[in-house]
């Protein structure tokens, strides 16, 4: 039996919807097989071109999900929080719109760096954590490095060690930098800092976290040309996310307010 005019329309835009998910799950063979056939007028029918395309579309989240798990394992992301576990508070300045901003990742598509600071205790790791556990369920890779464990670590490695380490870090879309500040920072970790930034910055973003407000981030940092780099690639640009209100440590819900 013919086709109408409109299920010659749907079975077309079908057609293409299966082509461009062969291509996104890189399944060419069964793309050019079916090409072919539809180039030689020995389509697939109707019924079974939707089938195929809804076993498409689960293959599809399939696939997504296992790289979602796969870049959270290797992201060692040091809390398990979601954004949605974040609290709606708007006494502590939490909105459902700042909550939804960060979901959008419109920060990261925006090339933004992200500096997240406050007390102790108020949840910056945190908060930094599920920002980075949104970005490995969309595809991009993170790193969760806590700083002062990470330039003690690097005291007891050799250059060339040293430089393996540097390398590996060309991986990431994401590089979330834990607790800078919490003591002096020497030229040595200075050094690493600006390397960090400087290699990240065309190809991804920082998430930071400090108990040192923004302004005062030069005190930490020894004086020089490499102290104003840092600071200028790292706050330009950048979103300032400040939490409030007293310590959450022991508490599963954190809450934040944008600056």
């Amino acid at each position: 039996m013919r086709q109408t005019k409109k299920q010659d329309v749907e079975y077309t835009k079908t057609y293409e919807n299966t082509l461009c998910l062969l291509n996104k799950l890189n399944l060419k063979g069964i793309k050019e097989h079916i090409v072919n056939m539809h180039d030689n007028n020995c389509m697939l029918p109707s019924t079974a071109l939707d089938y195929l395309f809804e076993f498409l579309q689960v293959e599809e989240v399939y696939q997504k999900n296992e790289l979602a798990m796969s870049l959270i394992r290797k992201a060692k992301l040091k809390d398990n929080l979601e954004l949605s576990d974040i609290h709606i508070d708007e006494e502590r300045g939490t909105t459902a719109d700042l909550i939804t901003q960060l979901k959008s990742l419109e920060w990261y598509t925006k090339s933004k760096n992200c500096i997240i600071t406050g007390k102790s205790g108020v949840g910056k790791t945190a908060l930094a954590c599920a920002m980075g556990r949104e970005l490995c369920k969309n595809g991009i890779s993170t790193l969760f490095l806590n700083l002062p464990d990470l330039f003690a670590s690097l005291e007891a490695k050799n250059p060339k060690q040293i430089e393996y380490f540097k390398s590996t870090l060309k991986r990431y879309k994401c590089l979330i930098l834990d607790e800078f500040g919490m003591s002096q920072i020497n030229p040595t970790q200075l050094s690493l800092l600006q390397y960090i930034m400087k290699n990240i910055e065309k190809t991804g973003v920082v998430i930071l976290t400090s108990q040192v407000q923004i302004k005062s981030f030069g005190e930490v940092l020894p004086t020089g040309i490499n102290r104003d780099s840092f600071i200028d690639r790292l706050i330009r640009p950048s979103y300032s996310i400040v939490l409030n209100g007293n310590s959450m440590r022991g508490k599963f819900n954190t809450t934040l307010s944008l600056n």
